[in-house]
C-alpha cells in the first residue's frame, strides 16, 4: 500500500482500491523510547472494513532507531473487494 496523503488514505498497489483508515492505534518509537502515538477513530466503522496491523522500522539518517506499529486499525476499501 502506498498512502497518499496524511489522511490515512491509500492506493492497494495490486489492485486499484482505495484504503482509508477508520480506526486504530499508533506509536512511534526512537531507539526503544515511544516519543507520540495516537488513536483514531472516524465515521465508517462498521461497514465493510478489512482489519490490519503492522510494524515497520528502520534506521535514520542520523542513525536513530525509528519503529512504528500500527494495531487494531480497520480500513475501508472502495471500491469493496470480494466477500
Amino acid at each position: 500500500m502506498t498512502f497518499l496523503n496524511a489522511t490515512g488514505t491509500g492506493r492497494v498497489l495490486d489492485s486499484q482500491s482505495t484504503a482509508t483508515l477508520v480506526s486504530g492505534s499508533a506509536t512511534f518509537s526512537v531507539n526503544g523510547e515511544i516519543v507520540s502515538g495516537f488513536e483514531l477513530e472516524r465515521p465508517g466503522r462498521g461497514l465493510r472494513t478489512v482489519p490490519c496491523e503492522a510494524t515497520a522500522s528502520f534506521t535514520s539518517p542520523n542513525g536513530n532507531a525509528i519503529l512504528i506499529t500500527i494495531v487494531d486499525a480497520q480500513f475501508l476499501l472502495t471500491p469493496p473487494g470480494p466477500p
